[in-house]
């Protein structure tokens, strides 16, 4: 009776794991199976800075979420091809991304438009605060080169069940 019953507990939970897999496998290509390769992130400021939010994952997924004072307003969604992935990389070689500080602040600026750069190298993924009116010039170039690639890539606007 003892071994039915540990038979049954055991087959029981093996069945509920094995049911839970197709989720997990249904879920691989969304951005949270992924890892962030680079992004940028723009937020509010006292005038009408753009608000924003970018993210190229390693796989080449993208998403970007738009808030306020841009022409994109919502949640899009593209993939970029291998080569514009490889383009991505070489712009954080390039720019120096894997030496830039966490953070370039002017603390004396009380209203300057800050923005977050997102990057994975190999110190992992972290976040550099820039609020300064004279980064460094490879941070500054990295992000007019970003920017201009989030505005060249072919979004589509997906609509979240939460966003209507």
């Amino acid at each position: 009776m003892k071994n039915g019953l540990a038979f049954m507990t055991v087959f029981s939970l093996a069945g509920i794991m094995l049911s839970c897999k197709p989720s997990l496998e249904a879920g691989a290509n969304k951005a949270g199976a992924d890892s962030v390769l680079t992004g940028i992130e723009r937020g509010p400021c006292f005038g009408k800075c753009p608000e924003y939010k970018a993210v190229i994952y390693t796989t080449g997924f993208a998403e970007y979420y738009g808030r306020r004072n841009n022409p994109r307003q919502g949640y899009f969604q593209c993939r970029l091809s291998p080569e514009k992935l490889s383009e991505v990389k070489s712009l954080m070689k390039q720019y120096h991304m894997a030496e830039a500080d966490s953070e370039y602040v002017n603390k004396f600026l009380a209203d300057f438009p800050a923005y977050w750069l997102m990057v994975r190298d190999a110190k992992g993924s972290r976040k550099v605060l820039v609020n300064h009116q004279e980064p460094p010039y490879d941070i500054l170039d990295y992000t007019v080169e970003i920017d201009k690639l989030v505005e060249g890539l072919p979004w589509k606007e997906i609509v979240r069940s939460g966003d209507q």
